[in-house]
């Protein structure tokens, strides 16, 4: 696909992505039975018909970031009955997609911020690597020893590694183990704050702008399913799935919630229903 088509794309998925918004926005204020079915799901008892809704929109402002500036809060309906009740949704149209797209340096600063916690400097390196970007900080590590990931074919064979600026899993393990488990150590512990940190929180730094529920809703797909970002969290370290993929020398780790991979050389982190009704259903205690 040219550069041109992925931007297009991507530029039509936002757009359809906001016309969603505004359409279940629309229900929610205008059908009673629907808005006091949605109270029931979200919340378990009745909570009225009758619902104030602020949408984001094709026309969503920037929200206040805990590393100062502004950043794009997760929550894109916020949907609040009359006993009180307020759900902050997080609305997807497609039952897998992206869920935060994000620079290595930012993620590390935004984590520090968010939990108090700083993330150890084997992660940040071995996620520096991995989504690479800078050439330089990569031939230092390298110190001219061979790039281990596959070639690709449809680019002349060119080694995927070179064409992508970045590092696999397979290079790194090879010349520096001692990252890829100080990672994978971190991540398997950190697993509820991460879940928290992607789906919920990112860098906004208001209550109201973190997401509580997520919903996979759009009627064109026929798609109407509901899930909490709490029971995401409380269940995540109790799963055993996190794992590097092996296709393309390791490209991609499996957390609980949905893959990371490296995008833009970004971290991309990505959600997918079958994951995240997986943790639903695990007891959250």
């Amino acid at each position: 696909m040219s550069q041109r088509n992925r931007s297009s794309g991507w530029k039509f998925a936002k757009i359809t992505g906001h016309m969603n918004e505004d359409e279940l926005a629309d229900q929610l204020r205008n059908d009673r039975i629907f808005a006091r079915k949605t109270g029931e799901r979200i919340f378990g008892t009745d909570q009225g018909d009758i619902v104030e809704v602020e949408a984001g929109g094709i026309s969503a402002v920037k929200v206040p970031s805990v590393l100062g500036g502004t950043t794009t809060g997760k929550t894109d309906l916020v949907a609040i009955w009359p006993t009180g009740k307020t759900a902050r949704i997080s609305l997807k149209k497609s039952l897998e997609g992206q869920a935060y797209l994000i620079g290595v340096d930012r993620f590390c600063q935004g984590y520090e911020k968010q939990y108090g916690i700083k993330v150890p400097d084997e992660v940040a390196t071995f996620l520096s690597l991995f989504v690479g970007g800078d050439f330089n900080i990569l031939e230092d590590f390298l110190r001219g020893r061979p790039r281990i990931g596959p070639s690709l074919p449809r680019h002349h064979g060119e080694l995927l590694e070179i064409h992508q600026n970045r590092l696999t899993l397979a290079t790194i393990n090879e010349y520096a183990p001692e990252l890829v488990t100080s990672t994978v150590d971190w991540m398997s512990q950190s697993l509820e704050n991460l879940c928290d940190f992607i789906l919920s929180k990112g860098l906004a730094s208001q209550t109201i702008d973190h997401a509580t529920t997520i919903w996979y809703w759009s009627p064109l797909k026929k798609i109407d399913e509901m899930y909490s970002i709490n029971r995401c969290k409380l269940a995540s370290p109790e799963s055993e799935q996190l794992y590097f993929g092996s296709q393309n020398g390791g490209t991609v780790l499996y957390l609980p919630f949905g893959p990371v991979q490296m995008h833009q050389n970004q971290l991309q982190f990505r959600h997918r229903r079958q994951d995240i009704s997986k943790l639903n259903a695990q007891p959250s205690s």
